[in-house]
């Protein structure tokens, strides 16, 4: 399995999947683009297709106009981390939109209401753990505090502190009053932990590190005999799922965890035997809402775009320093 040659395949724009898609959808695209710079200088051509961008339909939908539909992460929070260096414009932009987004006791809330759009008459209101990293990763770098409490939060409401893994969202009926949705979703929970790594190397304490290690130590009980995690993480029936398995390989190199470097290359095992066909890995899951039934989590297997390309590129590389 070659990723370098997938990834250097990746010419145009209209290569990554999500530029040109529904009303500006970008989270594919940013999750892809933003795992190229942790690797080497050299794959920064990033800059170069996210100038192009401008040029496509919708995109001015982020950039400009604050027609974010209900997202904290999807058009602004990976995607303003990527034009720090690039346009600054663009950055501050959707840097303060982030920064003044609504949240429930700092973690990110995402409004559902598509009234204004379509006319539909429902307005709710999700917290979703993806937001943990996609809405405040572009953060990290000068407000910790916030970072903290976002971490408290989710740990407050997503997390079922019987089996230590995190629902993937929670509706939100009025003041301290929660629905989890009740399916533990193996990329929602990577997530939480690759935010928690970057915190904890940012930080670099004693508290931050526990926090680290024990998560690791969670998640490490629910790796699958083959090396791999399901995609429903507590579910044995569920489908095996590479989103787990390529974070957790990152983190675990990246924060220089050696107690768990065995883990990680028994998940490299089975990550290396999966067939790639330039953007598309097999056992992954695609863009996954937020849901209350694990069949759909499940049917989403198979539907791989641009964030496990990233996501695998980030594995291949980080593990061959402790092979």
């Amino acid at each position: 399995m070659d990723i370098k040659k997938n990834v250097d395949n990746l010419k145009t724009t209209t290569l990554f999947p999500g530029f040109n898609g529904y009303f500006g959808w970008n989270y594919e695209s940013a999750v892809l683009l933003i795992c190229l710079p942790y690797i080497s200088r050299p794959y920064r051509f990033s800059e170069h297709i996210l100038a192009k961008l401008k040029q496509f339909p919708y995109s001015g939908h982020f950039f400009y106009s604050s027609l974010y539909l209900y997202s904290p992460g999807d058009r602004i929070g990976l995607f303003a981390s990527l034009y720090k260096d690039i346009d600054n414009n663009i950055y501050n932009h959707n840097i303060n939109v982030l920064q003044n987004w609504s949240t429930y006791n700092g973690m990110f809330l995402r409004n559902v209401g598509w009234g204004r759009f379509y006319g539909f008459r429902f307005h709710k209101v999700w917290l979703w753990a993806d937001d943990v990293f996609i809405g405040g990763y572009p953060l990290l770098s000068n407000n910790v505090d916030f970072i903290r409490q976002m971490f408290d939060t989710v740990d407050s409401v997503l997390l079922d502190k019987t089996d230590g893994l995190y629902y993937h969202g929670a509706l939100l009926h009025q003041v301290d009053s929660f629905t989890v949705n009740g399916v533990k979703w193996g990329r929602a929970n990577a997530w939480i932990l690759l935010m928690i790594a970057f915190y904890s190397n940012k930080i670099n304490n004693e508290d931050s590190t526990n926090y680290l290690f024990n998560k690791l130590i969670t998640f490490t009980e629910y790796q699958r005999p083959n090396g791999t995690w399901g995609n429903i993480l507590n579910d044995s029936s569920s489908k095996n799922e590479t989103s787990f398995a390529c974070i957790y390989i990152y983190v675990v190199v990246l924060t220089k965890q050696s107690f768990f470097y065995p883990n990680a290359i028994k998940a490299w095992s089975w990550l290396s035997k999966r067939s790639v066909n330039h953007l598309h890995i097999s056992d992954s899951a695609g863009p996954t809402h937020l849901s209350v039934s694990s069949s759909y989590y499940e049917k989403q297997v198979g539907i791989n775009t641009g964030p496990i390309t990233g996501l695998m590129y980030l594995a291949s590389t980080s593990i061959q320093s402790i092979l």
